[in-house]
């Protein structure tokens, strides 16, 4: 006895030496660039509600200069200590000076964000300002895991109380 067997399925089988193309990277990239672009309008919006006249800058970056002072620009190895409050959009305070002290570092080392890093090569010792960091440029996709969440831009109000010159 001879038995047949037939396929109705009408959908051609693709050989088993083919796979078909993963394009998960190209998904994640566009799930990304959605984010980014999502939190560069609720930055826009928070500055407007703010009514201070914040600059931006190109990356994304927000900085209004409370006070002008004139000094030595703070350059690539100077070490920085600032007075500071970091809040977070809806007044959620996470980090100041008076409970954690203030905070000293090495301009370039990388020890603090990015962006708060890019605005202290701005201003001078006695400089006070406020800074709009998004999170690309502050904590990321993770957050700093303690009180700054995934994804979350950060104000920072900052005062530079020191500055010592890279001989």
């Amino acid at each position: 006895a001879l038995l047949l067997v037939g396929c109705t399925n009408s959908q051609p089988q693709l050989p088993s030496n083919k796979v078909e193309k993963d394009n998960s990277f190209e998904k994640i990239a566009e799930f990304n660039r959605l984010m980014v672009e999502t939190e560069i309008r609720a930055i826009e919006h928070y500055v407007d509600s703010l009514q201070e006249p914040f600059l931006r800058f190109d990356d994304g970056l927000y900085m209004y200069e409370q006070n002008k002072v004139s000094g030595d620009s703070i350059v690539k190895g100077d070490v920085v200590t600032i007075k500071y409050k970091i809040t977070l959009f809806d007044g959620t305070e996470c980090y100041n000076s008076e409970t954690d002290g203030n905070k000293t570092f090495v301009l370039g080392t990388r020890s603090v964000e990015r962006g708060l890093e890019s605005c202290i090569s701005l201003l001078h010792k006695g400089s006070k300002a406020k800074i709009l960091i998004p999170s690309f440029l502050g904590h990321g996709v993770l957050g700093d895991l303690d009180c700054i969440t995934p994804r979350t831009p950060i104000l920072y109000e900052l005062e530079i109380i020191d500055l010592k010159k890279n001989e």
